[in-house]
Formats: structure tokens, C-alpha cells, sequence
């Protein structure tokens, strides 16, 4: 499984990456721009994702804003798979979560998140 991180705090970012790199190849971008520019690269080299957990307060492009790009390259490159979103925030205000699922996401974990969090999400995705 190929697994895109985008989250600009290193350590969460660390945290992530040990725990789901049991699962498959991890892959980080602490912006919007930076995951945006590996999205494009993976669809033009046909090395898709199968999961992105995606930080909603990124620099450099809000993570919603990140999200609707990634639907959007996908619809356009007619993709044979699209990838499975776990959007990430410490916002957990109804709006932001609706605005979220209306972009498509497939998920929605609120921080802290823990190893219990993230293996419950890909237990309820089909991962594992």
C-alpha cells in the first residue's frame, strides 16, 4: 500500500509515519504545494495512492482546498482507483467536518489521534 502523510507538525508527522509504515510505503509533505506536486507526479507515473492522511491546517493550501484538488486531478485523469482520505484536524466544529465529507473524504480524525485511532480508520477502510 502506498501512503501519502501530509502534516506540517514533524512530530505528528514522525508519529504517523511509524505507525502506518507496518502497513506499506509512507511518503510525507508538510504543505499543500509539496503534496500537490507528489499527487501529480504519483497520477503521471501511475504509482497512485491508496491512502492520504491529510492535515485540514497546512501551509501553503488548506487541506480542504487540497482535498478538492485531489478529487478533481483524479476525475480528470479518469483514475482506475481513487485514494481513500483521512482528513486530520484539531478542528472539530460540525461545519468543518460537513465541509470535509462534502469534499469527499473518506474519513475524519480529530487530533490527538492515536495508534488505536488510525488502525480503527483502516480496519472501517478495508486496510487491514
Amino acid at each position: 500500500m502506498r501512503i501519502l502523510i501530509v502534516e506540517d507538525n514533524k512530530v505528528s508527522s514522525k508519529i504517523m509515519e511509524r505507525i502506518l509504515s507496518a502497513y506499506g510505503e509512507c511518503i510525507t509533505a508538510d504543505n499543500g504545494d509539496d503534496a500537490l506536486k507528489i499527487i501529480n507526479n504519483s497520477l503521471d507515473n501511475s504509482n497512485y495512492f491508496d491512502l492520504i492522511f491529510l492535515d485540514i491546517m497546512i501551509p501553503n493550501g488548506d487541506g480542504k482546498m487540497v482535498l478538492s484538488s485531489i478529487r478533481t486531478l483524479e476525475k480528470k485523469r479518469q483514475c482506475e482507483t481513487i485514494a481513500r482520505i483521512i482528513m486530520t484536524s484539531s478542528l472539530d466544529d460540525s461545519k468543518t467536518i460537513i465541509d470535509a465529507f462534502s469534499e469527499k473524504c473518506d474519513a475524519y480524525l480529530v487530533k490527538p489521534i492515536s495508534k488505536d485511532d488510525i488502525l480503527a480508520e483502516l480496519k472501517k477502510l478495508d486496510f487491514i
